[in-house]
């Protein structure tokens, strides 16, 4: 590498955009996995929760005939 191009490198910002949109871009990518994945945990739990919620409500129904509806 020459001295020139070196120089040129350092004082030349024509790129400076493209390389904050791309950590921007990054970024919110990773919070996004980030979000998402405490999301489905979130949403696991709860559906889990109901999920037993449900099972606990449930009443047989009683061993006489023709009780049931």
């Amino acid at each position: 590498m020459t001295i020139s191009t070196l120089h040129r490198l350092i004082h030349d910002d024509s790129g400076q955009d493209l390389v904050e949109y791309a950590v921007l871009t990054g970024l919110v990518g990773v919070g996004a996995l980030f979000f998402f994945g405490l999301l489905s945990t979130v949403m696991g739990f709860r559906y889990q929760t109901w999920l037993i919620d449900i099972y606990n409500a449930w009443e047989p129904c009683p061993p006489a005939p023709g009780v049931c509806p």
